[in-house]
């Protein structure tokens, strides 16, 4: 019970096909690369004194996150973010 193929849908297939290694790669389904974030500490200074802070880092080494440009996540946009920790981790002595 094969179904012949016409030539018209083999070359619209075949066409189609083609096409797909020249799409950018939200056309094609794949997920974006994860953005970068780094949680990590840096020093600020506060009232004249050296203070040592928490914070993320965005993709482009800037603090924070942006959320609106060209490139940067906007509101309500799925976003694959990977989260890089530069820090120790603090273990608060949870006993069991």
């Amino acid at each position: 019970m094969s179904k012949a193929v016409s030539r018209r849908r083999f070359l619209h297939a075949a066409l189609a096909a083609s096409a797909l290694p020249i799409l950018p790669d939200a056309a094609r389904g794949a997920p974006p690369a994860p953005k970068r974030l780094v949680a990590g500490t840096r020093m600020l200074e506060v009232n004249g004194r050296p203070t040592k802070v928490f914070g993320l880092t965005g993709p482009d080494g800037r603090p924070g996150i942006r959320l609106a440009g060209e490139g940067e996540l906007g509101p309500f946009q799925p976003a694959a973010l990977g989260l890089e920790q530069k820090f120790p981790a603090i273990d608060h002595g949870v006993c069991s």
